[in-house]
């Protein structure tokens, strides 16, 4: 079956691939997506690169999806750390 993904899937999805590190790290993914994809310019305003880029939320949604699909893993001790930060904030929230 194949499986259908966006283009920023797919563009998350290389990045990935590229550098594997960025599957279990959000803010690098985000750095290097801005940067490869969002043309970020250090020599520009902060106000400036924001306005232009594409939300965080947006590429960590589509590196979570990823990861459902199958298409990218994560290493061991991110994934424990990940459900012990779920653990705790459904603890926390009672959700």
């Amino acid at each position: 079956m194949e499986v259908h993904i966006t283009p920023l899937q797919k563009r998350v999805l290389g990045i990935i691939q590229d550098s594997p590190r960025a599957a279990n790290d959000d803010a690098m993914l985000t750095d290097l997506y801005w940067h490869q994809y969002d043309g970020w310019d250090d020599s520009k305003s902060l106000y400036y690169n924001l306005s232009r880029i594409s939300p965080s939320e947006s590429i960590t949604r589509a590196r979570r999806k990823l990861h459902e699909l199958g298409l990218i893993t994560y290493t061991e001790d991110v994934e424990t750390a990940r459900y012990e930060e779920f653990k705790k904030y459904k603890e926390e929230y009672g959700r």
